[in-house]
């Protein structure tokens, strides 16, 4: 009875070193994407002169919150690209805003409840590659 308990407490400890190694395979892999890496941490940003200093993010275990509803001088057009993994994403922008949103998605949840306008003030375009993740675009009426 000893050995098989001692095997099995061999083989839990060895998945567990598995398991580590494979995590920190990934965050090394979503280090070296182009753009700005956000892991294990969160961005909560709210623009109201400037715009975002990266349109590249890479997630993982984390979040971003970014507002551009009150945004002064919004561009005709904004491009954000985010790949993640275990994230959760949240997007204000005026009503007036059209959304673009290409990609894919495994077991993700994705809501979009902005309507598309006739002469929008900007067009955002998201580009998107997630797994197990959210994406929550939040129209703004102002």
């Amino acid at each position: 009875m000893k050995k098989i308990l001692k095997f099995i407490g061999t083989l839990l400890f060895l998945g567990f070193l598995f398991s580590i190694a494979m995590l920190m395979k990934i965050v090394m892999e979503f280090k070296q994407k182009k753009g700005k890496s956000v892991i294990f941490n969160g961005i909560d940003k709210r623009f109201k002169e400037e715009l975002p200093e990266e349109k590249d993010y890479n997630l993982l275990f984390s979040g971003i919150n970014f507002d551009f509803s009150q945004l002064e001088n919004p561009p005709k057009e904004l491009e954000l690209n985010f790949t993640g993994m275990f994230c959760g994403i949240n997007i204000r922008i005026p009503a007036e805003w059209n959304v673009e949103l290409t990609g894919t998605q495994d077991k993700c949840g994705i809501n979009n409840p902005s309507e598309e306008t006739e002469n929008p003030t900007t067009i955002l375009k998201i580009k998107y590659d997630l797994k197990f993740a959210g994406l929550n675009i939040e129209p703004v009426k102002i």
